[in-house]
């Protein structure tokens, strides 16, 4: 896992700096976490800009090169350990995955949300009158 841990701070850029790793199993699957100083031995900054975003494709790598475990979907998500934001999120999936079907269009289910106290709001694209 120290090697994964140094291909991931590769593939992101991280280098010349003070880090932690944590190896545990705390779940059903050995893990670890990486902890990193964001001001590097140089006394400069690490950038963490669209670092979610920039990390998808290192885990996705690594996961593949070293045949590791692909999470599979929202089914098997321990939604009694959520806590905000992602708690909300996955109420608002359930509300959805009811209403939709009962819904034959946007206005229907606009007002289905709002019964469950989810407001909705519409983005046009550029050009056209529907969302």
């Amino acid at each position: 896992m120290v090697g994964i841990a140094a291909e991931y701070f590769s593939g992101m850029g991280i280098q010349n700096t003070q880090f932690i790793i944590a190896r545990h199993r705390d779940r059903e699957h050995p893990h670890l976490h990486i902890l990193f100083n964001r001001v590097d031995n140089d006394g400069r900054t690490i950038s963490d800009r669209n670092d979610r975003y920039r990390s998808e494709r290192p885990c996705k790598e690594l996961t593949v090169r070293h045949g590791l475990h692909f999470a599979s979907g929202k089914e098997n998500v321990k939604e009694h350990r959520l806590r905000e934001p992602d708690k909300t999120k996955y109420e608002i999936l359930h509300t959805l995955r009811d209403a939709v079907p009962r819904c034959r269009d946007w206005p229907e289910l606009t007002a289905a949300l709002r019964r469950e106290g989810i407001a909705t709001e519409f983005r046009m694209r550029g050009g056209t009158s529907a969302p």
